[in-house]
């Protein structure tokens, strides 16, 4: 599989729309990234619970058809 943390946005957003993968996928393949290099300091804060939750919700929209942009694109 595909690293997704390399995606280009254009690359994660067709993707996305063709479903072959998903926002929380994608979500937690960088929120993974973040926690292997936490000894950066990268981050201020990383709100995983709502990037989970605003990645399901971008999951939705686009299953329905109404995806916005950048939907899904953490």
């Amino acid at each position: 599989m595909t690293n997704l943390t390399s995606l280009s946005i254009a690359a994660a957003i067709e993707m996305l729309k063709s479903r072959e993968i998903s926002a929380v996928e994608l979500v937690q393949a960088h929120l993974k990234a973040i926690e292997e290099k936490k000894d950066l300091n990268a981050f201020i804060e990383v709100t995983q619970d709502k990037a989970l939750q605003q990645a399901n919700e971008a999951d939705e929209r686009i299953k329905r058809n109404q995806s916005l942009p950048l939907d899904g694109i953490p």
